[in-house]
């Protein structure tokens, strides 16, 4: 029995990290870019960061969410990305997984989609001719200069 719960503990612990259902709505085609002021149309690249104030901040595009951060304009306490497959699920965008390819148009051009597994990134490269899988920090620093 013990072992049953600490397996249901542990899943838990692990869902919780990478799904984050608590995010504003998405407003499409009403809700402007908080970095480039380009209104938000497709929600596979919409993306949000909560600042340390509790305020949320809307991108049209993963690149516009790791400039405004590195910015110094506002102090990022959580990041959201959706899930590609799903942009319905917010993830927690320091686990998601950023796979980037050059097949792939997004609103700004950052050619990118976040999944919530390495696994589901490979194919997602796979279907789109290839590309590079990217982790928080590696997108951080691609896009954060």
């Amino acid at each position: 029995m013990r072992r049953i719960l600490a397996l249901l503990l542990a899943t838990l612990t692990l869902t919780g990290c990478q799904r984050s259902e608590d995010a504003p709505k998405v407003r499409l085609g009403e809700d402007p870019c908080a970095n480039c002021g380009m209104l938000i149309n497709d929600a596979r690249f919409a993306c949000i960061i909560q600042d340390e104030q509790g305020d949320y901040h809307k991108y049209d595009d993963f690149n516009c969410m790791f400039i405004h951060a590195q910015s110094g304009r506002i102090q990022p306490k959580r990041y959201l990305v959706p899930n590609y497959d799903q942009p319905e699920q917010w993830l927690d965008g320091t686990q998601a997984f950023y796979a980037r390819t050059e097949n792939l148009q997004t609103p700004m051009g950052s050619r990118t989609a976040t999944v919530p597994t390495r696994e589901r990134a490979e194919e997602l490269l796979k279907q789109h001719g290839g590309g590079k899988i990217l982790t928080f920090e590696d997108a951080r620093k691609e896009w954060g200069k």
